[in-house]
């Protein structure tokens, strides 16, 4: 039985720039580090509480191992409440309200960024801003820093006066397509999903060289591990290897773990709501205590 020892939320930022964040601490803490776990885009921190199939999720899991886990919602979305400006948000928002959470927590400090899709552009740059507040990145699918990704002259999405949502299709083939995914529970996952800023997205896919690019001279010492599973379409063994790639030219400590290498097969671009999420949780959980 999971076991609490102090539960709650609170606000970083300052309207309209916000950010909610929950948080929980076991009753046992095993683990000087913190885990923060940052949703990708169109998701909330809920999709680290449960599956949609009601199972455990990776939050639980973590604390169960005894880390404290923070969950933030992006500005304009879930529990962040709504911005006035939502269609022309900055990955330099996203960075400056998280380093504004690890400021927060430095009693506690160095903490481990736990990213997914496109936040993993926020972790890298946290990192370099503030090294000596990270020490682990787990980048889940993760997209690259704006180093290594090629100048895109077409947008993502080129209207950029409202928020994207994310249609049935889109969420089927690009989200929800693999093997693990819990397919009979569908509709709730699809119910979970908030609209996209666009202006994100197109720096997502590095419209005009608007991606976050880093110095990767001023991180280290932060350990990086990149998790892809063998069927997500966005994201090849090949694809995600070149991430570790850059990062160990510039002596970095990056690995990358292909989850078939570890006979998991199946695996889409949503590890921590499939239906073997938890085999995954445990593997990450090996890495860091080896690390």
């Amino acid at each position: 039985m999971l076991k609490i020892s102090k539960q709650g939320s609170f606000f970083i930022g300052r309207f309209p720039d916000r950010m909610y964040v929950q948080f929980q601490v076991p009753q046992k803490v095993r683990h000087p580090e913190p885990i923060i776990m940052i949703p990708g885009g169109a998701h909330t921190g809920a999709c680290y509480e449960s599956t949609p199939d009601g199972r455990a999720g990776w939050k639980d899991y973590f604390l169960k191992k005894g880390f404290r886990i923070y969950v933030p919602d992006w500005p304009g979305t879930g529990r962040s409440g709504s911005h006035p400006h939502f269609c022309t948000l900055s990955g330099t928002i996203m960075v400056n309200l998280l380093i504004e959470l690890l400021e927060k927590l430095k009693p506690i400090c160095p903490a481990i960024l736990l990213t997914h899709s496109m936040s993993g552009a926020y972790g890298w740059k946290v990192a370099e801003k503030v090294p000596q507040l990270v020490s682990k990145i787990v980048a889940i699918a993760p997209g690259p820093p704006g180093n290594i990704m090629s100048n895109s002259k077409e947008k993502f999405f080129k209207n950029i006066r409202e928020p994207v949502i994310i249609n049935r299709e889109e969420a089927k083939s690009v989200w929800a397509n693999a093997r693990r995914f819990p397919d009979p529970h569908f509709e709730e996952y699809f119910n979970s999903l908030a609209a996209l800023s666009p202006h994100l997205a197109n720096e997502r896919v590095n419209y005009k060289d608007s991606q976050l690019r880093i110095n990767p001279r001023q991180l280290p010492l932060v350990k990086i591990l990149i998790v892809t599973g063998d069927s997500d379409p966005r994201h090849s063994k090949e694809a995600d290897k070149s991430i570790v790639a850059f990062f160990r030219r510039h002596y970095i400590k990056a690995e990358h773990y292909w989850l078939p290498d570890f006979g998991i097969t199946g695996n889409g671009h949503l590890l921590m709501i499939e239906r073997n999420n938890l085999d995954i949780a445990e593997l990450i959980y090996r890495w860091l205590q080896e690390k």
